[in-house]
């Protein structure tokens, strides 16, 4: 993806609801969704160019999905 298609798609504010939206469902710990919520740009950012709005969503939500266990898991690890 080129910087240019990626600031396309960072200005969609349906995908930008989306992904705060889902960062937000996962976590109520704020730290934690910026970090969801950076994972899911990162992610969108090293995506082809050529991919749909509901290829990003699932894409985004796989990332917030999995950034979210990483904290949860390192959280657990440091409670033992």
């Amino acid at each position: 993806m080129t910087s240019e298609e990626f600031i396309e798609i960072w200005g969609n504010v349906e995908l930008r609801q989306y992904i705060i939206d889902k960062a937000k469902d996962r976590s109520r710990n704020k730290e934690t969704q910026e970090d969801c919520i950076q994972e899911a740009w990162l992610a969108i950012s090293t995506c082809p160019g050529c991919a749909d709005m509901e290829s990003l969503k699932v894409l985004a939500e796989k990332a917030i999905y999995s950034s979210y266990w990483q904290w949860n898991k390192e959280r657990l690890m440091q409670e033992q």
